[in-house]
């Protein structure tokens, strides 16, 4: 984020390939699962970035938000993302295609993972504010579940998300 870049390096041999410019203040970013956005959550600056991807990078829009925008999840039908808002313990739902936003919900203190459970019908927020996972309807942004955790809620949503399937059923 200091340098408002994204570098492109050769995964073999380290080697810049190419360096996108402009690209303001990623904290979060992402591709849809088709390829066609790239989104990114600017935390300090309150607004998420949501780029046209077809071999380059145009900007669709910038939505401003409140609440230190971090991080991002999609839909299999790329044609949303999900982003929570740590400081105003909030996720939001962005249509991609219009930039507007879907909804806007409550989830508890200090939302910061998110992920799209394979079923594309849950979403899972770790609420580092109170040590416990929030199980999201994505379509109404309705809080359906909740487990409360040790204070590692975010390994859990880092590559163990079958450990919170079993557990939230």
């Amino acid at each position: 984020t200091v340098t408002n870049e994204l570098v492109f390096v050769d995964i073999k041999t380290g080697e810049r390939k190419r360096v996108v410019r402009d690209i303001i203040d990623p904290y979060q970013l992402g591709f849809t699962p088709d390829g066609k956005w790239f989104v990114t959550a600017a935390y300090r600056l309150d607004h998420v970035d949501i780029y046209r991807y077809d071999g380059g990078f145009k900007l669709a829009g910038r939505i401003f938000i409140d609440g230190l925008p971090s991080h991002l999840a999609f839909d299999a039908e790329s044609k949303t993302v999900f982003v929570t808002l740590q400081q105003s313990a909030r996720t939001v739902a962005i249509d991609l295609e219009t930039q507007l936003i879907k909804w806007n919900s409550e989830v508890g203190k200090a939302p910061a993972g998110i992920v799209m459970l394979p079923d594309n019908k849950r979403l899972l927020v770790a609420l580092t504010g109170e040590d416990s996972i929030v199980t999201l309807d994505p379509a109404k942004g309705t809080v359906i579940g909740r487990l409360q955790t040790d204070q590692d809620q975010m390994r859990v949503l880092n590559g163990e998300e079958d450990r919170a399937i079993d557990l939230l059923g």
